[in-house]
């Protein structure tokens, strides 16, 4: 049976400070699930892109060029050190997916580039816009 009175004094400490940190972690994860979740907003599209995307250029000029107005959150610019890992993944976790940029329309994950592309040409992503 495990108890923390069975360590010597500095390994408790241990124990404990471990604790404290995997707890301070499971609460900024779930802030930034939060913060996540806060930007995907009803009526708008939300796109979460990566300096590095190979498409970004290509997806913000179609998006401009059907004149549909989008918010754009660079992860690698806005998240420094651990929280952009942790916004990636939590990204993954709803999109299954590494690729960026990750296009969302009314908190809704529509997918990449292509995705859009397909939304565009069905009349599905202005109809979710409510746009003509």
């Amino acid at each position: 049976m495990f108890s923390l009175f069975n360590y010597p004094p500095q390994r408790q400490f241990g124990v404990h400070l471990c604790r404290k940190l995997s707890q301070q972690a499971h609460r900024m994860e779930t802030a930034i699930k939060v913060y996540i979740l806060s930007q995907l907003k009803t009526g708008q599209v939300t796109m979460w892109t990566s300096e590095s995307s190979p498409r970004l250029e290509e997806t913000e000029k179609l998006l401009e060029t059907e004149k549909v107005p989008y918010d754009a959150i660079d992860v690698d610019k806005e998240f420094p050190g651990e929280r952009q890992k942790i916004i990636k993944d939590a990204l993954f976790e709803y999109t299954h997916s590494h690729a960026f940029p990750s296009v969302f329309v009314s908190g809704e994950y529509i997918g990449n580039l292509q995705d859009l592309e397909s939304a565009i040409k069905s009349g599905s992503l202005k109809r979710s816009l409510k746009l003509q």
